[in-house]
């Protein structure tokens, strides 16, 4: 069916016109307030012709030469003069217009997680790098006693850099911090200077630090910060609560180069349904969920994690279409900076 022709106004044209220079400058983040002008501008164009809402098919000869004297709307629609037509389609992109207005929608929430294992179980994390690469996640390994390190060690770490995970350092002989008798700068000579030493020999470039044990004084962290960009600390679910309730395991923009992490290891107990409630509010909010973990296998032993487990929470991130990263990605996500690759 045609709906009956209708001379469009004159002003009609200028409206376009001018809608069309508005269109031009408006910046495409800013979608919320384009959708409200295009609504307003609509109504006044519309409100000066006849208009019926229509589901449309142009008729038009190649080259959008149009050969008649009229443009059909089909299905239920409206004719217009194909001479006023004509001269406001050449100021507009019309269906560029009509793209832009469908696809800018509310932007979605971002947030990131990260994963992290501790220790020493080198040879474990590559049995299960297939795993990872399965659901495109990628890690951050912190090594403990490097010292221990033979080549075989060395070159599975290597392996799992090459994967596109960041490997990172646990300290030199797993020393508490806290419980640490003498000056922070000794602590820092001891424990720290000369493990990152000997991870940068090996060819890891160094730039995450995580305390044996989790925690550390404020001192300690303050001049560790000088040595390297970000500070894993760690935690557990000691209030048996949702872990979306501590405020410390997740990466802010204006708190990121010192975070916690909870423990997900089978000793922990955290269901998955946390583990989502976690992610969940790390999504809300455009936070990242920091984790770790250590040995991956079934053994059920304290500090191990099954790895059907550690599936079932890769697959939860790819349900809710959240981003691992690494440690060392932070500053990058919190800035909007392409992510740069491991070296």
């Amino acid at each position: 069916m045609v709906g009956k022709p209708s001379q469009y106004p004159d002003d009609f044209i200028l409206r376009m016109s001018y809608f069309a220079d508005q269109f031009q400058g408006i910046y495409l983040s800013s979608c919320k307030h384009f959708l409200n002008f295009i609504q307003y501008q609509v109504k006044l164009i519309f409100a000066q012709v006849e208009f019926i809402p229509f589901t449309a098919y142009i008729a038009y000869s190649s080259k959008l030469r149009f050969s008649k004297g009229e443009i059909s709307w089909f299905v239920t629609c409206t004719t217009i003069n194909i001479k006023q037509f004509h001269k406001f389609m050449k100021r507009i992109l019309f269906i560029p217009l009509i793209l832009l207005v469908f696809s800018c929608s509310k932007p979605q929430p971002r947030g990131g997680i990260i994963f992290t294992f501790d220790d020493q179980s080198v040879r474990n994390w590559v049995e299960y790098r297939d795993l990872f690469r399965k659901y495109d996640v990628k890690a951050t390994f912190f090594v403990s006693r490097p010292q221990l390190l033979d080549q075989g060690l060395i070159s599975g770490l290597k392996i799992l850099q090459s994967d596109g995970h960041e490997i990172a350092c646990h300290g030199l002989n797993h020393l508490d911090a806290r419980l640490y008798r003498g000056s922070a700068a000794g602590f820092y000579k001891e424990e720290v200077e000369p493990a990152i030493s000997l991870m940068n020999e090996m060819g890891f470039k160094i730039v995450s630090f995580a305390y044996a044990f989790g925690l550390a004084p404020d001192s300690v962290d303050q001049l560790l910060l000088k040595h390297v960009k970000y500070l894993r600390k760690a935690t557990w679910n000691m209030y048996s609560t949702l872990i979306s309730n501590y405020d410390k395991i997740y990466a802010r923009p204006d708190s990121f180069n010192i975070v916690s992490s909870m423990g997900i290891d089978c000793n922990y107990n955290i269901a998955l349904d946390n583990i989502e409630s976690g992610i969940l509010r790390a999504e809300k909010n455009n936070e990242v969920l920091v984790l770790h973990a250590h040995k991956i296998d079934a053994s059920g032993l304290d500090y191990t994690i099954n790895p059907a487990y550690l599936e079932q929470v890769f697959k939860l991130c790819k349900k809710d279409k959240i981003k691992s990263y690494r440690m060392e990605d932070l500053e990058d996500f919190f800035s909007h900076r392409k992510l740069k690759d491991s070296q």
